[in-house]
């Protein structure tokens, strides 16, 4: 590694980066917050350049199972239920979630939270359950069956336990048009299984297109995020937001990203990437909606998209690929999973 950056030419620098992208050894890493075409380019360049190791920073907290299902109209909703999540928009933490549950709140839509912790978004509750989320979802799932409300073929609800506030929920629930269970990933199958019976279930994620390279499966067969970030390669390319600090054991550092971080002060080849505002394509927001980026700023200096970046370090590579077009992109995204099969009442790690 050299004591500091230099600035040299794009291609100077793709010919580098590409002669170290070889192989079992090498790496690729990125944020859950670049763009489905950012993923899909990715994706190919991995593929056609023999790149096993390939992971984002969304397998840290989820993957299909946990994020992936169908598309949800929150704004719909006529009861929410909260498990297992914080939002505060006074700090950051899923700002929009916890304004959009507010103004329904304050709009007369029931609001239940479910945590084993005390939160400020209970403030705005109907009625609170406290204690382990998984537990209080199955005892709705059971109070909700007693209720008449068909249980789903192998859902297992002994064990429950019913109090005077969960069949308060269970009638409001039951007497709801379009409820919907807003839950933390690791809730997810939990949710699911109450929605299952009636309702919807929403997969909460904290990056903004997890859904999307969910989705797409940007993910290798070979060493993890994590692996990859503890020296499981010698050649490693983060792209993004990816969040980590300080420089993993490795040989050579390749960061891409629209400002320099403290990772890539460290790194030996840093590519500047467009800013958000500097470029187009699409994500899957929270609610599981294809959402379209405009573009609304020129891109500033040398930078390029991330999706360009990636097309011309493959033909660096001799391993050229095209950019996805819309149509491949969601071709891609239409084959993912949108339902999942009832589990048991668990937290999932």
């Amino acid at each position: 590694m050299q004591n500091k950056l230099e600035e040299t030419s794009w291609d100077d620098a793709l010919k580098i980066a590409a002669e170290k992208m070889k192989g079992k050894d090498a790496g690729i890493i990125t944020s859950g917050t670049i763009t489905n075409e950012d993923a899909a380019a990715i994706k190919a360049y991995a593929a056609k350049a023999g790149i096993e190791n390939v992971d984002t920073s969304v397998s840290l907290y989820g993957d299909a199972a946990t994020l992936l299902g169908a598309a949800v109209d929150l704004e719909g909703a006529d009861l929410m239920i909260l498990a297992g999540l914080n939002p505060n928009q006074w700090e950051r933490v899923y700002p929009a979630l916890d304004a959009l549950i507010r103004t329904k709140a304050d709009r007369k839509t029931k609001l239940i939270v479910i945590n084993s912790d005390d939160v400020k978004i209970a403030e705005a509750a109907d009625i609170i359950l406290k204690g382990s989320e998984a537990d209080m979802l199955k005892n709705l799932a059971k109070a909700l069956s007693d209720k008449g409300v068909a249980l789903p073929k192998g859902l297992d609800v002994s064990g429950a336990v019913l109090s005077e506030d969960i069949e308060k929920v269970a009638a409001m629930y039951a007497e709801a048009l379009s409820p919907v269970i807003v839950s933390s990933p690791a809730l997810f199958a939990a949710a699911q299984n109450v929605a299952a019976m009636k309702g919807a279930a929403l997969s909460m994620p904290i990056e903004a297109n997890a859904k999307g390279v969910t989705a797409l499966n940007l993910k290798g067969k070979g060493a993890d995020y994590k692996a990859m970030t503890s020296g499981g390669v010698k050649t490693l390319l983060a792209a993004g937001d990816v969040p980590i600090d300080k420089r993993p054991k490795l040989d050579f550092l390749i960061v891409v990203n629209s400002h320099l971080t403290e990772l890539g002060k460290e790194a030996d080849i840093a590519l500047p990437a467009a800013a958000f505002l500097e470029r187009g394509g699409t994500i899957v927001d929270y609610m599981g909606r294809k959402r379209q980026l405009i573009k609304t700023a020129n891109v500033q200096g040398d930078a390029k998209t991330l999706c360009e970046i990636v097309v011309a370090l493959a033909k660096a590579a001799g391993a050229a690929i095209a950019e996805p077009t819309q149509k491949e992109v969601e071709d891609a995204l239409a084959l993912a999973p949108t339902a999942a099969a009832v589990k048991p009442f668990a937290k999932q790690t």
